[in-house]
């Protein structure tokens, strides 16, 4: 407990204590019936088509996002991924240091570590779920071929160099999960906005509010 409540370790126990209050949400949310599944809002209660991640690019923040799977994962479980990888990362490097110095590393600089190791962590943690997943068919799709498509974002807020987690659906009822930022620079999208794919960076696509949606409201 000692370990859990010292400052060098605050950083690492408020990761792990958000995970740990998403479970007991999610423990809550089967026993209403499922009604505010978290997991269940990420995808895990939808099916889900893997994309081709075959993709040429040289920006940092794609080739990141594919490296962690990004699209083929939503993006609210790699949070959970990533938070409980940076926690439990971070406590098992403090306390070998506590064994092997009798101190530990002042909690700014203990976090630079526990981040790397984190990242790699993610990723296999990540590979692993994955196949764990539903979805409806295997095959990969084409990245390009969703260019044009109605989308929703689901997580975050869609900003230019900012993008946000949204969700598709096929004429066949296959959910795909895509990074999207606004394809003009004044704009911000929300939770909820409905989107349309314009054009595609690396891993990440450009948007533009649906008119249609807007004007059908």
């Amino acid at each position: 407990m000692e370990l859990l409540t010292s400052p060098a370790n605050l950083p690492f126990s408020v990761a792990l204590a958000v995970v740990s209050l998403l479970g007991v949400l999610e423990v809550v949310s089967l026993a209403l019936g499922g009604a505010f599944s978290i997991l269940g809002s990420a995808g895990f209660d939808t099916p889900e088509v893997e994309l081709d991640t075959d993709v040429d690019g040289d920006g940092i923040f794609g080739q990141l996002m594919q490296w962690l799977h990004a699209g083929q994962i939503p993006a609210s479980v790699l949070a959970i991924l990533f938070l409980l990888s940076f926690g439990i990362a971070g406590l098992l490097l403090q306390s070998v240091l506590k064994v092997l110095t009798g101190a530990m590393l002042p909690a700014l600089i203990a976090i630079i570590p526990a981040f790397i190791i984190a990242l790699p962590a993610t990723r296999v943690t990540g590979a692993v779920l994955k196949p764990l997943m539903p979805r409806d068919e295997t095959d990969a799709v084409s990245r390009d071929s969703l260019l044009g498509s109605s989308a929703q974002i689901t997580t975050g807020r869609a900003r230019r160099g900012a993008p946000a987690e949204a969700r598709l659906r096929d004429s066949h009822g296959h959910n795909y999960y895509v990074m999207v930022e606004p394809d003009h620079d004044e704009e911000v999208f929300t939770a909820g906005t409905r989107v349309v794919l314009v054009k595609r960076h690396d891993a990440i696509y450009r948007v533009i509010e649906d008119v249609q949606v807007e004007l059908e409201s």
